[in-house]
């Protein structure tokens, strides 16, 4: 299993790496404080693991019952005997101490105001015999300067934590306390074996083959990975650098998020407008076949009609023709059709001679004078008569070009003639 780790300096890093081979293991975890930050049973918890939590403080030991339901989760205090404590807490800082004064220096150097309770306060042996607690693989103490008094209320010669992990500084310093406590520890056949800087470790007697685990610090190869919900600098850079990360990506989202209902807004107006077009087209297509279907039924009915009178036409002409008459009238109508024909034809040819007597009457001036005479009394016919016709007119105009070039030709001799008389007389 890959373990992420929540602890504030890495702390179950180590007992992993110790414990880790372990299933279903135990745990007893005095001052839990928070169930996720900053937890050191957290992992574990995770890892199918349970235990007991030990919180007096009302708004971490809320939080536990509520996310912590395989653990067993107490309100109180442990200390080296039974009865009541006064705590004085510090809200929402996870500092909250039985130290007066570590909580005026926590009041002033953090400028929170300090509340004053009273509650339970019980030994570990006591709990650990009231919960029938048998093998605990690691016990882990914070309890802001009571360790102390936390762990001469527990029989380590009955009690036998495999790992004892014990904060040894003064709250929010370097400065080690633990030389009024680990002898209590190291007369019940405990040995010291690792300090991170901020806890001490101790490994039983009987379980020295552990001690290997703790010969280097937490490093590469434990394959830990961080769950950047702890205090510590390294999980709080990764921590602001995965909430900017997740801020640009929640921006980027909403970015996409409104291109996205942009898009799909137009889309919507693009598919409304297409069915729109649909539905007119289809509508216009439905008028257009309507209109095919009634001019179609009219041809129909038009041609209907037609072939019927071409039927009783046929069938009247058939009648005609086949009748009696029309077979006794077949001569006069060759007859009517033959006298047509002639006077058709006569009428050309008088029409022909007409106009060529005209023509040579207005040739001959003798005739012209005595058809105007007639045509007296008719003034429209002499007009016409006097007409030139389209022929006269083409040889009227040959003959003035023809007297024109004689003129000229006559002219131009003359000239000639007058020039070579002068020229002699010279």
């Amino acid at each position: 299993m890959k373990l992420v780790s929540y602890a504030q300096n890495f702390e179950d890093v180590m007992l992993w790496r110790a414990l880790g081979h372990i299933n279903d293991g135990f745990y007893i975890d005095v001052g839990a404080n928070d169930p996720t930050i900053d937890s050191v049973t957290k992992a574990f918890y995770d890892a199918g693991w349970s235990g007991i939590n030990i919180e007096p403080e009302k708004e971490w030991f809320d939080k536990l019952a509520a996310q912590r339901t395989r653990d067993n989760n107490i309100q109180c205090a442990a200390g080296s005997s039974e009865g009541s404590l006064k705590l004085f807490v510090l809200p929402g800082t996870g500092l909250s101490t039985s130290n007066k004064e570590i909580a005026k220096e926590h009041e002033e150097e953090y400028s929170i105001s300090v509340t004053e309770t009273v509650v339970p306060l019980k030994t570990l042996t006591t709990i650990c015999r009231e919960n029938n607690v048998n093998d605990i693989h690691f016990l882990k103490i914070d309890v802001e300067t009571a360790e102390k008094s936390v762990l001469e209320g527990i029989d380590l010669r009955l009690i036998r934590p495999w790992i004892l992990v014990v904060e040894a500084t003064l709250p929010g310093s370097q400065n080690q306390d633990h030389q009024d406590w680990e002898p209590i520890i190291l007369s019940k056949d405990y040995h010291f074996i690792y300090f991170d800087g901020l806890n001490r470790y101790y490994v039983a007697d009987e379980h020295k083959d552990l001690d290997h685990h703790f010969s280097t610090p937490p490093n590469v190869f434990d394959g830990a990975s961080l769950s950047g919900l702890s205090n510590n600098l390294w999980c709080t850079t990764v921590s602001n650098k995965a909430e900017t990360t997740l801020a640009e990506q929640k921006e980027y989202t909403t970015e996409l998020e409104r291109k996205i209902h942009q898009i799909e807004s137009e889309n919507f107006k693009i598919r409304k407008s297409t069915r729109e077009k649909i539905i007119a087209l289809k509508l216009s297509h439905e008028d257009i076949n309507e209109e095919l279907k009634k001019e179609t039924l009219s041809l129909k009915s038009r041609l209907n009609k037609s072939e019927k009178n071409h039927k009783n036409l046929t069938k009247k002409i058939n009648l005609l023709t086949n009748s009696r008459s029309w077979r006794l009238t077949q001569p006069l109508r060759k007859t009517v059709k033959s006298i047509s024909v002639l006077r058709r034809k006569t009428k050309e040819k008088t029409s022909r001679l007409r106009k060529k007597a005209i023509r040579t009457a207005r040739r001959k001036p003798l005739f012209k004078r005595m058809v105007n005479g007639l045509l007296y009394f008719s003034p429209t016919l002499k007009t016409r008569f006097n007409r030139p016709s389209t022929k006269d007119k083409k040889t009227s105009t040959l003959r003035q070009h023809k007297h024109i070039s004689e003129n000229a030709s006559s002219a131009l001799n003359f000239l000639n003639a007058e020039i070579k008389k002068n020229k002699g007389n010279k």
